[in-house]
């Protein structure tokens, strides 16, 4: 389940931000954020475990810091759940286009988004465990095609490709990594499915954290490597011309298994956070958590590294710092001391997840202004 939330849509801008940036510089922002992200994540776990009801962030967020945090958090997560949904809307029906075209003809990728939110909904309507089987499943066939693509590429990559740094663009990977890194919506369900083995949650998170960040250096490696300038925003377009029809159309496949696998998570999640915190009757919002991101698509918000970069520098970024503060809380309360350590910890995760929304917020809006 974990792993199924975190390879998603943002894997596929990985590639793109790296090259525009500098792929060591990319594969350096990449190793921390990844350390960060486990941080959060495991924080997370431990708030969902030190608290007898099960919540959402919000919820947590209004227990242990009052109304106008939780007021705040439920602001953030509903743009959160809007946007990354938007996106997956959006890179679901460009691999699935690319998947049927040959089949069917040329057909626009609006009504092939359509299509996939409406499958993606539809497997929602299973009980959870259920739908973290059919996930589980996907998944494990989502890592076995990445496996293959980067064996099939690694061969043809071209060191000359893999290179360079560019300070101008130095903050781009910062958004999309922190989506693509992100997984922690799916914690509470996942502990609800482990509730039994409790032990076994710390070690669920660090591999179900970590194993998504050693597949996204692979694959940045050997699409930058293979594709060097014609790297394209969704990864896959661009090798068209340097690595022939099948791994385009296995690349597609992979794109929208991790897409799909993504969105029935967070699908889910969306509407437990309307039901649970937002006291939305069920059916409604299983309406709703489909509709909402349909209506941003027909708004104009249809770019994907725009999207998916403000969603990660604000609302992931915003959900990161609540449930840093939330655990600095507990831990206050159950030690009854901060130590330095503990300042230094925070105060450096703080800065980190700080530090590019200001960057990512004036790219989005001078991108839609202009």
């Amino acid at each position: 389940m974990l792993s199924g939330m975190i390879i998603g849509a943002g894997m596929f801008a990985i590639p793109f931000s790296f090259y525009t940036a500098g792929f060591w510089l990319g594969t350096l922002e990449l190793c921390v954020l990844a350390l960060v992200i486990l941080a959060i994540h495991l924080y997370y776990g431990a708030i969902v475990s030190h608290t007898k009801e099960q919540h959402r962030l919000p919820g947590y967020a209004h227990i242990y810091m009052g109304n106008a945090a939780g007021a705040f958090a439920r602001l953030s997560a509903f743009f959160g759940y809007s946007g990354t949904l938007l996106a997956y809307m959006l890179l679901g029906g460009l691999f699935l286009r690319g998947l049927f075209t040959p089949f069917v003809g040329v057909m626009d990728s609006t009504w092939w988004s359509m299509i996939f939110m409406l499958v993606g909904a539809c497997i929602t309507l299973f009980p959870l465990k259920k739908e973290a089987v059919i996930n589980g499943i996907l998944t494990v066939f989502l890592i076995g095609f990445i496996g293959t693509l980067i064996l099939m590429l690694l061969p043809r990559v071209d060191g000359g490709n893999v290179g360079g740094f560019y300070g101008a663009s130095a903050f781009l990977p910062y958004g999309v990594l922190l989506f693509a890194l992100s997984g922690a919506t799916v914690i509470p369900d996942m502990m609800s499915f482990l509730k039994a083995k409790p032990a076994r949650v710390r070690r669920v998170i660090i591999i179900g954290s970590l194993m998504p960040a050693l597949l996204y250096f692979f694959f940045a490696l050997v699409v930058v490597g293979v594709s060097g300038a014609r790297v394209s925003p969704d990864a896959i377009a661009g090798l068209s011309s340097v690595a022939g029809h099948t791994i385009v159309m296995l690349g597609n496949m992979i794109g929208f298994l991790a897409v799909i696998t993504s969105y029935i998570v967070l699908n889910s999640s969306f509407q437990a956070f309307l039901t649970v915190d937002m006291q939305i009757p069920r059916r409604l919002a299983w309406a709703g958590a489909s509709s909402i991101p349909l209506l941003l698509f027909t708004f104009g918000f249809q770019n994907f590294i725009s999207v998916i970069g403000a969603v990660g520098a604000t609302t992931v970024a915003i959900d990161g710092g609540l449930i840093i503060a939330i655990y600095h809380i507990i831990v206050h309360r159950r030690e009854r001391t901060i130590t330095l350590t503990d300042t230094i910890r925070f105060g450096l995760l703080y800065t980190i997840i700080v530090a590019g929304i200001g960057y990512e917020l004036y790219r989005f809006i001078s991108l839609y202004i202009a």
